[in-house]
C-alpha cells in the first residue's frame, strides 16, 4: 500500500547540499484484518473485524544497491 508522507530530503543546489521537506510516496504495510461473524442460537448476529498480528517470521532485510565494478587500467611500459 502506497502512502504520501512528508520527509526531509537532501538536495544539491548550486553545488551545496541542502535539506528540504518534500512529499514522498512510501510503501506502508497494510493492516491485516479478518472478518468475524458470530451467530447465536437465538438469531443474534455480531459482525466484527479482528486485527491479526504476524508471528514466527524473520524481519525483512532492506534491499542493497548494486555497486559498479572498477575497471582495471592497463599499465603503460616506458622504454
Amino acid at each position: 500500500m502506497k502512502a504520501t508522507v512528508k520527509r526531509q530530503v537532501k538536495v544539491k543546489r548550486h553545488g551545496k547540499t541542502v535539506k528540504v521537506t518534500k512529499k514522498v510516496s512510501e510503501n506502508v504495510p497494510a493492516p491485516l484484518d479478518m472478518g468475524t461473524e458470530i451467530i447465536g442460537q437465538n438469531g443474534a448476529e455480531i459482525h466484527e473485524t479482528t486485527k491479526i498480528a504476524v508471528t514466527g517470521c524473520k524481519a525483512s532485510k532492506s534491499a542493497k544497491r548494486a555497486r559498479k565494478k572498477k575497471k582495471k587500467g592497463k599499465a603503460k611500459n616506458k622504454k
